[in-house]
């Protein structure tokens, strides 16, 4: 059984997405609910796979809160890579010089 592979909140330290051997980021949220009356059949409301580089604020509100101008950086190519998101990044396209 391969062990789970996830990145933290740089901030407070909690687990924010997990990464696939593939690349692929997973998020999760919402605790698990029954739809059904078999307890086997128990899912998350929101399941997310995500391909490519993220930008996030912790979803934890103390941590929002707290710490209000951070956003995480996940970076889908690995550390050394040409491939980075930065932080002064532009929000929106038009934001851009094209």
């Amino acid at each position: 059984m391969s062990k789970k592979m996830f990145r933290f909140c740089e901030k407070c330290g909690k687990p924010a997405m997990e990464r696939l051997p593939n690349g692929l980021w997973v998020f999760v949220y919402g605790g698990k609910r029954t739809f059904t009356n078999s307890l086997s059949e128990e899912e998350s409301p929101i399941v997310m796979k995500i391909h490519g580089s993220i930008k996030m604020r912790c979803f934890r509100k103390e941590c929002r809160l707290k710490y209000p101008d951070h956003w995480n950086i996940f970076n889908y190519f690995p550390d050394g890579a040409l491939f980075h998101l930065h932080e002064n990044q532009p929000e929106k396209v038009e934001n851009t010089n094209r």
